[in-house]
């Protein structure tokens, strides 16, 4: 149907639209902690409710695998991946459905 395949691809085209904006705002906005506060700076955002505070972690949490950079861009490219064609599946079982049941009445 092509209904189903124009729907389909508006929903993947929004989702990766919003992926891509959400990666480079948190990409350029720790770029911009990292060239412009030293270790340590803090700034008040909203007033009693959010700071920035800039620190270094080169692991995960707590700097745990601290120096095991190849790892984590290992598992991050298998969660990516998995997770993707989780959303994908996800998108083409609703789309799916919607449109059967819209084409029922």
């Amino acid at each position: 149907n092509g209904g189903t395949s124009l729907k389909k691809k508006y929903y993947i085209s929004i989702s990766l639209l919003m992926t891509f904006i959400v990666l480079v705002f948190d990409q350029v906005s720790k770029w911009l902690i990292t060239i412009s506060m030293k270790v340590g700076d803090s700034y008040e955002i909203i007033p009693n409710f959010l700071n920035i505070t800039s620190h270094r972690n080169n692991g995960a949490a707590w700097g745990i695998l601290s120096g095991k950079m190849l790892f984590f861009y290992i598992i991050t490219i298998i969660i990516l991946k998995n997770t993707g064609l989780l959303f994908l599946s996800y998108i083409e079982n609703t789309v799916t459905s919607s449109l059967s049941q819209s084409s029922m009445y």
